[in-house]
């Protein structure tokens, strides 16, 4: 009987666990699809810049210096600090940014300002990120799963908000009334994330996994095995980067590749595309970004369920991905005008970007032993990261040559 209600404990943990990962997966990312989703806002209050473009330079670029952060000083922090940190600053973000652009007239004080507070909170987004992936990647492919899940939920959760907060003030003078009860509401999600956060530190799964990531140095490291008694910890020699590297490298290359592809054209060059029925462009920004954001989140969920392909067809298809750089392009020029080969488009484009990184983030710790995953889902981190900055950095120069 002891072992029965034992083993229910053990899978209620679980359960709880999953979908605590999944909300902190959406809480790393949420910040980010904050800015880019309410893009009736922003051509409101700064119509003679494309901020979609410099808001999702200014974030990733920074992002992935966060990511560095992490891998070299990470081990010094402690991981409650780290979350509690990046959340909280996160949260001060999402007052200031709506607040500069309604305040200041000048458009270009207000950018810079906006881009400014931008860069800070998107190191604590990346620290945060980079938190979560390595704690997913620790507890297992399950866990990483969700992480990526809740990531690619973020969004669409995001979409919702702006949806409800469109249709109950569509008025052009209550557009940013409406985006502040946005904010405030994407503010809930990520106080949501503090409390999931420290009921996931009294599970034991979690708490072990929390224990061995603090101690995450190259040399040594105190792991404590809950069926062991904690005063006799284990010391194991972990290894370094290098040679973690050499056993995930093919799975870093796809995670970079697919955020390299997806950042160059999303949500920049895909929101210049218009319809050709849709009347309102403000609603047609929404349904556009929507459709990408439930199939991104359907893409980083299918894993979970079936893995169609192994780590070298995964990086063939992220490759594949590149046929998507002519059919948007075309689309913006109107040479293709069709809404159906539109969002017929974008859902093979997002159910793939979520699919190819999710694999690529689960298989990654999976080639190394336990004690080197925090280590692999932290090399991870910066891979995709830097995937995120290059792809934002060569979308600022193709929107310069498409406008």
């Amino acid at each position: 009987m002891f072992c029965c209600k034992e083993e229910q404990q053990r899978r209620k943990d679980e359960r709880n666990l999953f979908f605590i990962m999944l909300l902190l997966g959406t809480g790393s990312l949420l910040l980010f699809n904050a800015m880019i989703t309410p893009v009736n806002f922003w051509t409101h209050t700064i119509p003679d810049f494309n901020v979609l473009f410099y808001i999702s330079f200014a974030f990733n670029s920074q992002q992935l210096v966060g990511a560095f952060v992490m891998m070299k000083w990470g081990n010094k922090w402690s991981i409650n600090k780290r979350v509690w940190i990046s959340l909280i600053v996160e949260l001060f973000s999402l007052v200031l940014i709506p607040s500069i652009p309604t305040k200041i007239t000048n458009q270009t004080t207000a950018l810079i300002l906006v881009l400014i507070v931008t860069v800070i909170t998107s190191n604590a987004a990346g620290i945060l990120q980079s938190t979560v992936y390595s704690m997913g990647g620790s507890l297992g492919e399950h866990f990483s799963v969700a992480a990526m899940s809740g990531a690619g939920g973020a969004g669409l959760v995001m979409e919702i908000i702006r949806i409800i907060t469109q249709a109950a003030m569509s008025r052009d003078d209550q557009i940013i009334s409406g985006t502040i009860i946005y904010f405030i509401l994407a503010g809930l999600i990520l106080i949501s994330c503090l409390i999931a956060f420290e009921v996931a530190r009294r599970i034991p799964r979690a708490h072990q996994t929390i224990l061995l990531m603090h101690g995450s140095v190259v040399g040594e490291i105190v792991t404590i095995d809950i069926q062991q008694d904690p005063e006799e910890p284990v010391i194991e020699v972990l290894s370094s980067p290098g040679e973690v590297m050499k056993k995930i490298w093919l799975d870093c290359i796809s995670v970079f590749f697919v955020f390299f592809i997806s950042l160059t054209l999303f949500p920049g060059v895909t929101n210049m595309v218009t319809s050709a029925s849709f009347t309102d462009p403000d609603w047609f920004s929404i349904w556009n970004m929507s459709c990408f954001m439930v199939g991104d989140m359907i893409g980083r969920t299918l894993p979970r369920f079936v893995v169609l392909w192994g780590r070298n067809v995964n990086i063939a298809v992220i490759f594949i991905r590149l046929i998507f750089f002519p059919l948007f392009i075309l689309q913006v020029k109107e040479i293709l005008h069709n809404d159906f080969l539109l969002y017929s488009t974008m859902v093979v484009f997002s159910v793939s970007n979520g699919y190819t990184s999710s694999v690529a983030m689960m298989n990654g710790p999976t080639q190394v032993e336990k004690k080197d995953q925090p280590i692999a889902g932290t090399l991870m981190t910066v891979f995709l990261a830097s995937g995120l900055f290059a792809g934002s950095l060569f979308a600022l120069a193709l929107n310069a040559i498409l406008s």
